[in-house]
């Protein structure tokens, strides 16, 4: 699946969302996909930032993420990992669409830091 994200599409990204300078962001080659990011980079998702996702300094603690996820692994794609709630009731974001043919995915770019 190749990447549709626009260097504007980026460039707007980072302004609207006040994303540091320090945070090294990259747009994905023809041949890069959101399941393989380059080393000391993780995937990010345009839509994500919609739903509140947010780049800042201070990392969450394990205990914070356990609390709140559970990772798992996707049935149909083999090296594909997610996070889920960790409990029906515990929902961070909610209202969430559903479906959309998964165009969301082409969405993508590639965000470097200390965690790679």
């Amino acid at each position: 699946m190749s990447c549709t994200t626009t260097f504007d599409e980026f460039d707007d990204l980072r302004l609207r969302y006040s994303i540091p300078g320090e945070i090294p962001l990259k747009i994905p080659g023809k041949k890069d996909t959101h399941s393989r990011p380059p080393r000391g980079y993780v995937t990010l998702f345009l839509e994500s930032f919609k739903y509140g996702l947010r780049c800042c300094q201070s990392e969450p603690t394990v205990d914070e993420v356990k609390h709140l996820y559970q990772l798992k692994s996707s049935p149909k794609d083999a090296g594909w990992y997610y996070f889920q709630s960790s409990t029906k009731s515990r929902k961070p974001i909610t209202d969430l669409p559903t479906g959309g043919g998964g165009t969301w995915k082409r969405k993508f770019f590639f965000a470097g830091g200390p965690w790679g």
